[in-house]
Order: C-alpha cells, then sequence, then structure tokens
C-alpha cells in the first residue's frame, strides 16, 4: 500500500504512521489496506515475489527493510522513490535450488534461442 510523495508533499510521514496506526488498532486485512493507498502503477499485491524483484522495482534499501518483516503484520512505513508503503508480508518462503526437471525446458528452450541468434547474425 502506497502514500504517494506528491500526494502528501508535507505530511507524508505523519499521514503514514496515522494510517498504519489504525490499521492495526482496526485489524485492517491486507486486502482492504492496500484499496486505502494512493493509485499506483505497479500491481498493490504480490505474491511469490524474490528479494531481488523487490530491488527491481522498489529499490535495494527498499527489498531488504522487507526482508526483514515478520509475516502476518502491518509493516511501519517503508521508504522508496515512490512515496512511503505500509507492506504486509503473507509468509516466507526458504529459498531453494529447483529441479533439473522443472528448470529443463525453459534453460533448453533459452539455449536454442541463442543458438538460432547467433546463426542468423553469422549468416
Amino acid at each position: 500500500m502506497l502514500l504517494a510523495r506528491d500526494r502528501h508533499p508535507a505530511t507524508l510521514a505523519q499521514d503514514a504512521d496515522a494510517l498504519v496506526a489504525s490499521f492495526r488498532r482496526n485489524a485492517v486485512a491486507p486486502e482492504q489496506g492496500t484499496l486505502r493507498g494512493d493509485p499506483f502503477p505497479l500491481p498493490n499485491l504480490a505474491w511469490s515475489i524474490s528479494e531481488r524483484e523487490v530491488g527491481a522495482r522498489f529499490g535495494d534499501g527498499f527489498a531488504r527493510a522487507v526482508a526483514q518483516l515478520q509475516p502476518g503484520a502491518w509493516s511501519d512505513p517503508i521508504p522508496s522513490a515512490f512515496g512511503v508503503h505500509l507492506v504486509w508480508v503473507h509468509e516466507r518462503v526458504p529459498a531453494r535450488l529447483p529441479a533439473l526437471a522443472e528448470v529443463r525446458g525453459p534453460v533448453l528452450y533459452g539455449l536454442l534461442a541463442e543458438r538460432r541468434a547467433k546463426a542468423l547474425a553469422k549468416a
């Protein structure tokens, strides 16, 4: 959930603090909390997103802060280039190496596409 910097130029920190206090006091569910934020071009709900993906979208500092959150509660306000976010982590799933069978198709497709591009460049 975002409070945009340009919509709260003088009161961003105070508005974020008041909103997170309200969310916690009233046990606001994450799906409802996202409706109270400012318009945002990226999805408000993200499932199974890695710390690297969060960093690419919001910055590495934001990603590190989110990686430290405990699941099941609203975060304190976390700044990004967009403004201030209130984040709810549903669950944390440890990273794992996928089995070869899970990646064989995409890897093979990528290899064939790379070889095809090289062959076209030579021709």
